[in-house]
């Protein structure tokens, strides 16, 4: 499908989960090259906690959730990939025990396998779990994890399958946009494209800082890994105390994976990529854990890694274009951590925007200018209440 006059119809700038898959998305019928700095699925991506929940995170737009959901069922056995379908609980304190009983009654009425359960009901199901001091929990049984490499990785390899080009240790030096052409400029040569897709997490904000002021900052966040007198096995539900600010699930192995201990960081440039977990997020995983999971008191931190990922104001990506940039230039940023579950929304978002067809949900939330304020001045979002998104 390429023109004459490029080398592609799309480069993609970033080889994390958002980059490779809107790669695979639309290299069935489009010459597509994804363009990485490092290694595919190097930094924030790879870093992931992997879980995956939909329904949860977009329970206000119930059409991107199905959509989230049915993606990941169907790419399940591709290349190496594997979905592992848990389901979730999330603890509710006692102060938000009605908005949370009206929020599973309005996802249930919409179709969706999600109830709210008392603390003994909580405790019979999940006997790990000491749910005394709440007021119980909400339970979404259409959720599930990935191994984040894996996932990634997998979406590379089947775009690689239809075509697609990776260049690997190619930093991007500049770019522009001249005659409705594109042009990336890397260290030995320039590749020219219709339209070049902007998934470079929080670099997307710089490199397009010439056009835009994308409201978008870059955030910490650490996973926590404690093996177990026992090991978990795969009846080991998905969860997360809200506003003990941690979330959790089972590795394969048995061991127990945490995340939280989320703060932005001014100058992530100076942060390598998978740095360790900072003490006072150890001694938080370490003094909570026991608050809410019996018989753990024992358990040893075996590994412990941070990551670097984009913020935005309301907690949702900016994916599109913008009044202020070249229609030639695509942007996926600002996924708050939730990379694994917005891949598939942000690969058929960038699809709708290079070819014009539709997507089987509304993108007006994810506007990239929905913003009155785009200057980048705000506080990191309370993610881990109950009403509002989370991890």
């Amino acid at each position: 499908m390429t023109d004459s006059d490029t080398d592609y119809d799309v480069v993609i700038v970033g080889g994390g989960v958002a980059g490779c898959a809107s790669a695979y998305h639309l290299a069935s019928d489009h010459d597509v090259a994804i363009v990485e700095r490092g290694q595919i699925a190097g930094e924030a991506s790879g870093l992931a906690a992997g879980l995956v929940a939909p329904t949860l995170f977009y329970g206000d737009h119930p059409d991107v959730a199905r959509y989230a959901n049915e993606w990941f069922r169907a790419f399940d056995g591709t290349q190496n990939f594997s979905y592992h379908e848990r389901p979730r609980i999330e603890f509710v304190q006692p102060d938000s025990k009605e908005i949370a009983r009206g929020r599973a009654a309005n996802l249930s009425d919409e179709g969706f396998p999600v109830s709210f359960l008392d603390p003994e009901e909580v405790e019979q199901e999940y006997p790990w779990f000491d749910a005394s001091r709440f007021a119980g929990a909400v339970e979404y049984a259409d959720t599930g994890w990935v191994d984040p490499y894996e996932y990634t990785v997998s979406l590379q390899k089947a775009a690689e399958d239809r075509g697609v080009d990776v260049f690997t240790n190619t930093p991007v030096s500049s770019f522009h946009v001249e005659d409705g052409i594109a042009e990336v400029e890397l260290s030995k040569r320039s590749l020219s494209a219709e339209y070049v897709v902007m998934a470079a997490g929080w670099r997307t904000r710089d490199f397009l800082a010439e056009y835009v002021q994308l409201p978008i900052r870059p955030f910490r966040l650490q996973c926590a890994m404690l093996r177990l007198d026992e090991d978990l096995d795969d009846t080991f539900p998905l969860g997360r105390v809200a506003r003990e600010e941690l979330y959790f699930r089972g590795e394969l192995n048995g061991d127990l994976l945490l995340g939280g201990g989320e703060y932005f960081e001014e100058h992530p440039e100076a942060i390598s990529s998978g740095s360790g977990i900072d003490d006072e997020f150890r001694q938080h995983v370490a003094s909570t854990v026991p608050t809410f999971l019996d018989g753990f008191e024992r358990a040893e931190f075996v590994d412990g890694w941070s990551g670097i990922d984009a913020a935005t104001p309301d907690t949702l990506p900016l994916l599109g274009s913008s009044a202020s940039l070249p229609d030639e230039i695509v942007v996926a940023t600002g996924f708050n951590g939730l990379g694994m579950v917005n891949s598939p929304v942000a690969a058929a978002a960038v699809r709708s925007h290079v070819t014009g067809e539709d997507t089987p949900f509304s993108l007006e939330q994810f506007d990239v200018d929905r913003f009155s304020d785009s200057t980048g001045d705000f506080d990191l979002r309370g993610t881990f209440e109950m009403e509002g998104a989370g991890r």
